[in-house]
Order: structure tokens, then C-alpha cells, then sequence
């Protein structure tokens, strides 16, 4: 299944139909963003609201308005800071459009979302810090549960959090030497 977006519609397309439309639905909006959370597509509109669309075509709101929105894993996700711009701020809502997790990182300043698997038991893990170079993991309830600082000359650094054996693990690729950070959650 795929899912696009034309003519003023998010399109969804079937591979084993030889990328014919199956259904469409109106988007009312400006839109500013389409991906997948799960199973379903994230229509995300410029007033801040975000939309998870079922392959029937039926949409449920999020409960949330925010300025971005991104994915994680099962979840869609924004994220921002206090007004002082100190802390930063995690909401989670899952595809049925209620909110999962909330958290305040006191001290992480802008905050940002990895990549997180579909499997049981992968952990929630944000970046914070000059680069993305301090790992965050939290627990469902949005409390931190490990913080993991990489080098200072590994920016931007690819993280990546999954399960194996039903332990939660994260992974970061590091460059120059090129390396593999493995940090397990038991």
C-alpha cells in the first residue's frame, strides 16, 4: 500500500494491483505532511493538526496541535521546547489518535525523535544536545530511564532504537572511525 498525495486528496495505491487507487479522501487543508505511523498514513496540515487515515480512508484527529509532527515507530510525534527554550517537550499519540507519552527533558534544550522499529518491546529515544549527540531513552510513561552522551565529533549521528529477544536496544553509527554503539536496555 502506498499512500500520496494528489489534487487536493491523500491517494492510497495497491502494489498487488498494479499501483491502481483503491481509495481516496478530501483533505480540507493545507498539507504539509504525509508519511506512515504503523499501518496508517499521517496527513499533517499547516494550522498544526495531524490526521491518521486508515486503508478504508476513515481519518481520526490526533489529540494535539503542534507546528511539526514526526514519526516514531508506531507513533506520531512532536516535539518542541518550554518557552524559556531550556526544556524540551515530547508528546506520543498512537494511530488511534490518543495521546501515549508526555515528557519534559529539564535542561536538553530542542529536542528531537529517533527512528524506532515496529517490534515489541523497542524503546522510545529522543536526541538532544549540540548535534543530536545526547541519547535519551524513556520509558511509556515519558520518564527518562537512561541518558547516553556519544562524542563530541559525532553530530548528527544516526540512532535507531529496536528490540531483540524482546530487550529493547538502541543503536547509533559513528563516523570516522566508522563504528557501531550498542546500548542495551534490560
Amino acid at each position: 500500500m502506498v499512500a500520496s498525495y494528489e489534487h487536493g486528496h491523500v491517494v492510497f495505491r495497491s502494489s498487488t494491483l498494479s499501483m491502481r487507487p483503491i481509495r481516496s479522501i478530501a483533505v480540507n487543508g493545507v498539507l504539509v505532511g504525509l508519511f506512515a505511523v504503523a499501518d496508517r498514513a499521517a496527513a499533517t496540515l499547516a494550522d498544526g493538526t495531524a490526521y491518521l487515515i486508515d486503508t478504508r480512508g476513515v481519518a481520526v484527529a490526533a489529540a494535539g496541535l503542534a507546528p511539526g509532527w514526526e514519526v516514531s515507530g508506531d507513533r506520531a510525534a512532536t516535539t518542541t521546547t518550554d518557552m524559556t527554550g531550556a526544556d524540551g517537550v515530547l508528546a506520543t499519540f498512537s494511530t488511534d489518535g490518543v495521546m501515549r507519552t508526555a515528557a519534559t527533558l529539564p535542561g536538553s534544550g530542542p529536542i528531537g525523535v529517533a527512528a524506532r522499529a515496529l517490534v515489541d518491546g523497542a524503546p522510545l529515544t529522543v536526541l538532544s544536545g549540540p548535534g543530536g549527540t545526547r541519547i535519551t531513552v524513556l520509558d511509556d510513561a515519558g520518564a527518562a530511564r537512561m541518558m547516553v552522551d556519544l562524542p563530541s565529533d559525532a553530530p548528527r549521528t544516526p540512532v535507531l532504537s529496536t528490540a531483540i529477544g524482546g530487550a529493547g536496544v538502541v543503536v547509533a553509527v559513528l563516523a570516522r572511525p566508522l563504528r557501531l554503539v550498542r546500548i542495551d536496555l534490560k
